[in-house]
């Protein structure tokens, strides 16, 4: 299981290699990718690894040996104190005669203790500087204390990410007198290479928009600034025109992490590690169709897709103002009763032991959760009347809620057979997990593909406008200002003005104000989002405003200041919503269409 889901995806703190370089508790590196001469193209690929014979073939040639060599002796220095991985024992034997006859002072540590040196003394020499390079096969990779390390040798493709980070750490360890570690990494034509650059840059804390987007990084080098002190990151020019050829197109990537993921770890990867790994799970449109498509399905999954694809495509895309949809489905689940039925006092009780397992989810309900009566009214009024309005093509609802019951609809199928019947509640709750985590990052975290994007502004354009306030431009005050949105949700409408940056609101909120005034419209309350945390506040809007709205009135500047400060209180990745009252969302949309050229 992952931990972080037991916690919503709320990371409370993290403490990564970038953290740790620059609090002293690791020293500083240096890395080299260097392109490899071995073709993995033409080792065969067994089940969740190469084939060990033949990879030991490939990287046991002398050319690869010489260039290793070589690229030891450009960047490791004299006296440097290295440590070798290798595919396999005749590897690393391979590897330590090589470097001798080269004059150098190598040894293969390993399991065989024919063609082995002896572990302990092998250390102790490394240590005292007795030795140059030890070569060794699945031995150091992690317990071990090897602070005198100089050099990391990586002479291996790695299948996993979290054994290429150990090895790193190898020697990482600071030591009296090491001012850095030096790192020399092959990169080779084989999609498991493709994560090497991403676990680096993700280890040092760096962001990185998307997989597709690491090769112009390292071409143009935009993470130098984010290096921890005394750091270096160097890909040689080969290194990375290899990696370009790995990476597919931005319509294909997903398809191509699904598939390395399947074949590294022998399962699919569910909905909120593709999220993880930074890519929308709806770029194919639905996850669940694009497992699907991907034979990833077994056969009672198939058929729970196959009878209930309209619904689970609807927890997919339901659009969300709060997590109230997803936690009532996941109440649901908690009470067995998807499909079936629970009474509206069980479901409050459900909703609220979830609510009240985190301050994060606690602090995104609108009531006290302990006003009992109060969550009841709050799920029969957004959540559940949302999902009762909800149908499948052919018109009949997924909920019905009559005398205090929620059932599940017509448009739920159940299935008599058990195991069709777990496999749907699992793919149930793996959409809802997903949707929960992305709802707390931020809807913007995981943003669209362009596949997506004309028909997000038919969606747009058929629930509320999508006026522009100044796009994009950088106004004299420091905010950027995006497209507002009107959206009605849950039996209510807003408008939703997102922001970027820092600096005063004036602008945006005196043009919006002024047309709101104009129509006639009443503020029943503003918020203020923050996409990354979750967090919002609210706007204190003391005895309301006097309409019609006067922008230039002593009670619209004080509304004006309130909204600063509510949005210097929260992080990056802000938006306001304007919930409004007294006009219907058709005269809003046609009041706001022009707003551009106002």
């Amino acid at each position: 299981g992952d931990l972080l889901d037991l916690c919503d995806g709320n990371l409370v703190y993290r403490c990564d290699l970038g953290r740790g370089i620059t609090q002293g508790l690791l020293c500083p590196f240096h890395y080299y990718g260097v392109p490899d001469l071995v073709d993995y193209q033409q080792i065969p690929w067994r089940s969740t690894r190469f084939d060990e014979e033949k990879l030991s073939e490939a990287v046991e040639t002398q050319a690869r040996a010489q260039n290793a060599l070589e690229q030891w002796r450009a960047h490791a220095g004299p006296r440097s104190r290295t440590i070798g991985f290798c595919v396999s024992q005749r590897h690393a034997d391979f590897m330590s005669n090589f470097f001798r006859a080269a004059g150098l002072r190598a040894v293969a540590v390993h399991t065989n203790t024919q063609t082995s040196a002896s572990r302990t003394e092998a250390l102790e020499q490394l240590a005292r500087g007795e030795l140059d390079v030890l070569f060794a096969v699945d031995m150091f990779n992690e317990g071990l204390d090897l602070a005198t390390i100089d050099v990391v040798l990586m002479l291996r493709p790695t299948e996993s990410r979290l054994l290429w980070l150990q090895q790193l750490g190898r020697g990482l360890r600071p030591c009296a007198g090491k001012a850095r570690l030096q790192v020399i990494d092959y990169i080779g034509n084989h999609r498991i290479f493709l994560q090497k650059p991403a676990a680096l840059l993700g280890a040092l804390g760096l962001a990185v928009p998307s997989p597709n987007a690491i090769p112009r990084m390292l071409r143009d080098r935009t993470y130098e600034d984010g290096l921890p002190p005394g750091c270096a990151v160097t890909y040689e020019l080969a290194a990375i025109e290899v990696l370009e050829r790995l990476f597919p197109t931005p319509v294909d990537a997903l398809s191509e992490w699904y598939r390395a993921f399947t074949d590294n770890k022998g399962t699919r990867p569910t909905a909120l590690q593709a999220l993880r790994a930074g890519f929308n799970p709806r770029q194919h449109g639905s996850w669940l169709g694009f497992v699907a498509s991907q034979v990833g399905l077994d056969t009672p999954t198939m058929r729970a897709w196959t009878r209930n694809g309209e619904f689970l495509r609807e927890l997919e895309t339901a659009s969300m103002t709060r997590g109230y949809k997803m936690v009532l489905i996941e109440a649901l689940l908690r009470l067995e009763a998807l499909p079936g039925q629970a009474r509206l006092d069980d479901l409050a009780r459900s909703f609220i032991q979830i609510c009240a397992r985190s301050s994060l989810r606690g602090s995104d309900v609108s009531v006290s959760l302990d006003d009992f009566a109060a969550v009841k009214r709050l799920l029969t009024k957004y959540p559940i009347a949302a999902w009762c309005g909800r149908r499948d093509p052919e018109r009949r609802p997924y909920f019905e809620f009559t005398q205090g019951i929620l059932r599940s609809g017509p448009g739920i199928r159940p299935s008599h057979d058990s195991a069709e019947s777990d496999a749907l509640t699992a793919l149930i709750t793996e959409v809802v997990e997903w949707r929960i985590v992305q709802y707390f990052k931020g809807e913007d975290s995981v943003p669209a593909p362009r596949s997506e994007q004309p028909r997000r502004k038919r969606m747009h354009e058929r629930f509320g406008a999508q006026v522009a306030l100044a796009q994009d431009e950088a106004h004299d005050g420091g905010y950027q200002l995006r497209p507002v949105v009107v959206e009605e949700l849950d039996g209510e409408t807003s408008v939703i003005v997102p922001i970027r940056g820092a600096g005063r609101t004036d602008e945006v909120v005196e043009r919006l104000l002024t047309r709101l005034g104009v129509l006639g419209c009443r503020i029943e309350r503003i918020t203020v989002e923050a996409a990354a945390s979750g967090s919002s506040a609210g706007v204190d809007l003391e005895a309301g405003l006097t309409y019609p709205i006067d922008p230039a009135h002593e009670q619209a500047r004080g509304l004006r200041t309130a909204i600063d400060n509510a949005v210097a209180a929260l992080g990056i990745g802000k938006r306001l919503r304007f919930w409004i009252v007294g006009v219907d969302i058709a005269a809003l949309n046609r009041g706001l269409a022009d707003l551009e050229r106002s």
